[in-house]
């Protein structure tokens, strides 16, 4: 994503906080490009470039979604217990958490 006009790179401070969401996104998280089709975008289909944490800790939800200053959180059950989930929504948004995982890298290589 780099290149992008428009969007400048935030930077994190580099403290205990920050790196507690990238472990949690690299041993929770996932990155996924949607595509489907669209009546309302000029070339028919609308891509959207989510990334998700799911935690047990509502906390923990809550420092992601105010490192990245917004996204939504959701409330579901697994089999165990009751779960919540962050995710992004808008391509900005997207572009913020790529800046983020630039600075903080993820180990698990296959995210």
């Amino acid at each position: 994503i780099q290149g992008l006009k428009g969007h400048n790179k935030r930077r994190y401070d580099f403290n205990s906080e920050n790196l507690l969401i990238a472990g949690f996104a690299d041993a929770d998280g996932n990155f996924s490009i949607n595509i489907s089709k669209s009546r309302t975008h000029k070339k028919g289909k609308s891509i959207t470039i989510p990334f998700r944490v799911t935690q047990k800790h509502p906390e923990l939800i809550n420092k992601i979604k105010k490192a990245f200053n917004g996204g939504v959180i959701n409330q579901t059950s697994d089999q165990v217990s009751l779960v919540h989930r962050y995710t992004t929504v808008t391509f900005s948004r997207a572009v913020q958490v790529a800046h983020y995982f630039d600075q903080f890298n993820i180990i698990n290589h296959n995210k």
